[in-house]
């Protein structure tokens, strides 16, 4: 796919923007800076600062030049038929990843930062809300969506499963957002993330077997 810097404007600000923010605090920041926090923005690790420069400075750089290669290596092409919701996807997932760099960079600067993790679940949870958004008119692929066997066997499967878990990944990701600032105990809040995150992943996928299997028994 081609460089077009009309189109990909918006993207490369995305790219761009971490590693000019890094720019900026590089000579602020001391030796080592924190890069890992819990859930109270408290720092429990952390690494020499020149590291910023590869994680988190250049994920959204990373992710770019993914979205790029995979129409390239796609053996059927499917994604240039859908190139426009292709781009918006695009676009979501490099403004959370931008968000995402930035606000680590943020926190490298600071030496306590209350409450923070919770707000970073909540980013989390509007960006999976984000994406189911954009699963029921997604056009079977290789790369993008609720790739199951029986979904990339089956249009019928395929458009059903991205119907039932678009809804599915919009509710859940809303629900984790909200329980980012009503849930108050850290245990409880991990516990609620990965449970919402597992029946994300296991509802859809066991939808599709399911209706997989009654239309390949429906008789002809």
């Amino acid at each position: 796919m081609k460089l077009n810097l009309k189109r990909d404007s918006p993207n490369l600000a995305l790219v761009t923007a971490p590693l000019i923010y890094l720019a900026t605090i590089y000579n602020k920041l001391p030796s080592e800076v924190p890069t890992h926090f819990d859930l109270q923005g408290n720092a429990n690790g952390w690494s020499a600062k020149w590291s910023l420069w590869l994680m988190p400075g250049c994920m959204a750089l990373l992710f770019y030049l993914l979205f790029k290669i995979l129409p390239l290596i796609d053996p059927k092409q499917k994604l240039k038929n859908g190139v426009g919701k292709y781009e918006r996807i695009k676009f979501v997932v490099l403004l959370f990843i931008t968000a995402l760099a930035c606000f680590t960079l943020y926190l490298a600067q600071q030496e306590g930062a209350a409450q923070l993790g919770k707000f970073m679940f909540a980013v989390i949870g509007l960006f999976f809300a984000a994406l189911g958004n954009f699963f029921p008119s997604l056009k079977p692929n290789y790369f993008i969506g609720i790739r199951t066997p029986w979904a990339l066997e089956n249009e019928t499967v395929w458009r059903k499963t991205h119907q039932v878990g678009g809804r599915i990944w919009v509710a859940g990701g809303i629900l984790i957002a909200i329980s980012a600032f009503f849930i108050n105990n850290d245990l409880a809040l991990e516990t609620f993330f990965i449970t919402a995150i597992i029946m994300m992943t296991i509802l859809p996928f066991a939808y599709s077997f399911i209706l997989w299997k009654k239309l390949k028994n429906q008789p002809n």
